[in-house]
């Protein structure tokens, strides 16, 4: 089994902001399933919404931690103990604001950088070795960033929802490579090429 973990906080206020774009992927993923209907539940042991797909490699579940961002490591950490899945087969999805808006990276053994929610993960994992999807949320150099703590809380403005939107699309459209070990598709799709 594979784990594919979106970070983000949970709750009503916090659906559009910044801090959620993992998961607002996660969503997107989950309408391009072919499959059909993808049915969350909550796992209240493991504190995470989950889901289950399949597909060629096996079964994958789908998490939403909510303990919050900077805590997302106790919800990954137990949802890979108990489901016996190796460091190497979790994928994190997640916001970051090192990435400029509009664009998404793959990252495989790479520090956290700064972001909380990956730092957590990794303290619960053991381990940096695992693939991050990360989804730019850094505006442009005309734009004033401010406090980053109240910048990550804050919603994306209508001209950053424009942005957004193809990226989340395309982040939704990569993980399906990236679950079957395909690399350079995977960063290709991100790229928008092909």
């Amino acid at each position: 089994m594979r784990l594919v973990a979106a970070l983000g906080n949970p709750g009503k206020e916090f659906t559009e902001t910044r801090h959620n774009a993992g998961w607002r992927a996660l969503d997107r993923f989950c309408t391009l399933w072919p499959g059909g209907e993808v049915s969350w539940t909550m796992d209240k042991k493991r504190k995470a919404a989950v889901a289950r797909v399949s597909d060629d490699r096996g079964d994958v579940l789908l998490a939403k931690p909510q303990t919050f961002m900077n805590l997302s490591g106790e919800a990954v950490g137990a949802l890979a103990s108990f489901y016996k899945i190796s460091p190497h087969d979790v994928i994190l999805v997640h916001d970051d604001i090192d990435i400029l808006l509009g664009t998404a990276r793959l990252s495989v053994d790479s520090g956290p950088a700064g972001h909380h929610g990956v730092e957590s993960v990794i303290a619960h994992l053991g381990t940096k070795k695992f693939p991050r999807i990360r989804i730019g949320i850094k505006p442009p150099p005309e734009v004033p960033l401010g406090p980053g703590a109240a910048f990550v809380v804050g919603r994306f403005r209508q001209e950053e929802e424009a942005l957004l939107a193809p990226v989340i699309d395309r982040v939704a459209k990569a993980l399906v490579p990236l679950l079957l070990g395909r690399i350079e598709e995977t960063r290709k799709t991100l790229a928008g090429e092909g």
